[in-house]
């Protein structure tokens, strides 16, 4: 697995799937892209979780377990806007998303991986 560091349970998650999918060519954390949106009253920065390739689509993932959801709607505005303006792809994940994607490869729910301690 990429040496990255992650924020959540939930990104460790993301990540292992990412190295278990034979059709990404590459992933990071460490992309450099930050998006200006409008929350709360305020301009703010939100920095994508992550940059991923596929073939020769450059895709732009969002991993989300909750957040407050006018907050997350700005966010996930925001990133649409700028994907349609830079021609790269985007794609939200949320628990529903990810529980699907675990249990699929590992067979069990992410409660369940949590409870091991471990995801391997």
């Amino acid at each position: 697995m990429n040496a990255e560091r992650y924020d959540s349970f939930f990104e460790l998650l993301y990540m292992q799937l990412l190295d278990a999918d034979n059709s990404v060519r590459t992933w990071t954390k460490a992309h450099g892209i930050r998006i200006l949106y409008h929350w709360s009253g305020a301009i703010r920065t939100y920095v994508p979780d992550f940059l991923i390739e596929r073939g020769d689509q450059r895709v732009i993932v969002e991993v989300k377990g909750y957040e407050e959801p006018s907050k997350l709607n700005a966010k996930l505005n925001a990133l649409e806007e700028h994907c349609e303006d830079t021609g790269v792809q985007y794609e939200y994940v949320d628990h529903g998303a990810l529980e699907q994607r675990v249990h699929a490869v590992y067979g069990c729910s992410i409660a369940t991986l949590r409870k091991r301690g471990r995801t391997q």
